[in-house]
């Protein structure tokens, strides 16, 4: 993934900058390199807060080599450009027991401006308990607040599953 991620930064940078030049500006090159992995991280965790790219991943490390304005211009190219070739990396296997389907469906969930899951999956079927596990501030309360207010669209609704969320 990071070789993928540094091609699609020095396509943001020919495209942005034409006069630098990586392949002769070694501190350029390996700044970018850097660069590059970090913004891995951030598409390997799903994280496209526009902030958290510009400030912990593109300026720390070009601002000093390619000035204000530049480095704003290729952050934005490279944010958008990962933000749009990025595939969601949870990707889990399909189980296929037998048993009625409840709800198959794929949403989106955002709370203000950060989108916490983005064309994810729910699959329930009928007679099982289903529980949600993760750490602080990846959604779960904000996703069962929506199931709860009929607001996840394809979710069955109240009288045909009985959910509890309890705040």
């Amino acid at each position: 993934m990071p070789a993928d991620v540094l091609a699609s930064l020095l396509g943001c940078v020919a495209a942005t900058l034409p006069k630098a030049n990586p392949a002769t500006d070694a501190p350029l090159a390996a700044a970018l390199a850097h660069v590059a992995g970090l913004g891995a991280a951030l598409i390997d965790a799903y994280d496209f807060e526009p902030r958290a790219w510009s400030d912990n991943v593109v300026v720390p490390y070009l601002e000093h080599l390619l000035g204000a304005a530049d480095t704003s211009a290729l952050c934005s190219a490279f944010f958008n450009k990962s933000r749009k070739e990025a595939k969601n990396p949870r990707v889990v296997a399909v189980d296929e027991d037998e048993g009625e389907d409840l709800c198959d469906c794929e949403f989106s969930l955002a709370y203000g401006g950060k989108i916490l899951l983005n064309c994810a999956r729910l699959h329930l079927k009928r007679g099982r308990r289903y529980g949600l596990c993760g750490p602080n501030g990846v959604g779960k309360s904000t996703l069962m607040r929506a199931i709860s207010n009929g607001q996840l669209e394809g979710f069955p609704p109240a009288d045909q599953l009985k959910t509890v969320y309890v705040e």
